[in-house]
């Protein structure tokens, strides 16, 4: 998250003015050498911390909680400063990799990547590989280093091939869908990374990564479930504009099922909350409705029966899968 633009941000009442601007520049995260250098003392931290407005992190750095965020933002912003104020702590020569540099790069992540484990790379061996909560990997000199978040890390593709060879192909592809359709990266891209890692454990993993990404898709939501609908043998295309006779726009649909008037559209229930999710429940019925009377049936799909591609698959059968006109 760029900090120019985080909501607004609380500090302790009694950090010293210097010190917030320090944390600020930082990203929201500090060292007990910031924190002495600008006046706090040990016992002020452990005071902030019991009060849970400033959070500890690995090896004596800090980080304070993220302001007004929704709840998966939140932890991943969180995530991200507990990151920071370890880099911090550990001075140059260490970057971001792995899980964490999708963390970096903003991008979706599988349910069965975990980001909760830090994952740093150096550019030399090491001493330690890993410690509580960390992770250190060797990261060779031909691989790029950047910068997200404020962060040094692996480019976007680089982090998506490591996760890839790591937990399996599935879980590059929502972050690679992500990463394609918001330019942090080409297929080309993919296809180096791919290529420089090519001696990784794990990497034959990603023999069909390019074949299965589709930045089309919006949402990890609707990732999984086209690669769901894939592995079954269901051709969908993502995205399809419908419009009536006249040609007028009605709708674009997550998916469409190719040669058929059935649509498949995951339904992450977000949109129906807040103080306007009667009219968009309102809004999301005339939709359906439009496409009904247009001779299309709707199948919706929610996270809980992602885990049940049986599931979801019972849902397509005839007269679902009739050939439209």
């Amino acid at each position: 998250m760029d900090v120019a633009t985080t909501p607004y941000q609380a500090f302790p009442a009694a950090m010293s003015y210097p010190l917030r601007i320090r944390v600020r520049q930082q990203g929201y995260a500090f060292t007990r050498r910031d924190a002495l250098e600008f006046g706090a003392s040990d016992e002020q931290l452990r005071a902030w911390c019991r009060a849970e407005d400033v959070l500890s992190g690995a090896q004596g750095s800090y980080f304070l909680p993220p302001g007004d965020l929704d709840t998966v933002t939140s932890a991943a912003e969180t995530q991200r400063r507990r990151i920071r104020a370890l880099l911090l702590v550990l001075g140059e020569g260490y970057l971001v990799t792995h899980q964490s540099a999708l963390l970096a790069w903003d991008l979706p992540t599988d349910s069965s990547c975990d980001t909760t484990e830090i994952h740093l790379g150096h550019r030399e061996g090491h001493r330690w590989s890993r410690r509580p909560g960390v992770r250190l990997h060797r990261v060779p000199e031909p691989i790029p280093i950047t910068t997200a978040s404020g962060m040094p890390t692996v480019s976007a593709a680089y982090a998506i091939v490591q996760v890839g060879a790591g937990i399996g192909v599935e879980a590059a592809v929502i972050p690679a869908d992500a990463a394609l359709r918001n330019y942090l990266a080409s297929p080309t891209d993919l296809a180096e990374a791919i290529r420089q890692s090519r001696r990784t454990p794990g990497c034959t993993r990603l023999a069909t990564l390019l074949d299965l990404v589709d930045p089309r898709s919006e949402s990890p939501g609707e990732s999984r479930l086209r690669l769901l609908l894939r592995a079954a043998g269901v051709a969908v295309t993502p995205q399809v504009v419908i419009r009536d006779g006249d040609g007028h726009f009605v709708a674009r649909v997550d998916l469409l099922v190719d040669g058929t008037r059935t649509i498949v559209e995951f339904d992450g229930l977000l949109k129906y909350r807040g103080a306007g999710n009667s009219e968009a429940l309102v809004n999301e019925k005339r939709r359906e409705l439009a496409l009904q009377r247009l001779g299309y049936r709707v199948v919706r799909v929610v996270w809980d029966d992602l885990a049940d591609p049986g599931r979801v698959l019972s849902l397509l059968t005839p007269p679902a899968l009739q050939t439209g006109a």
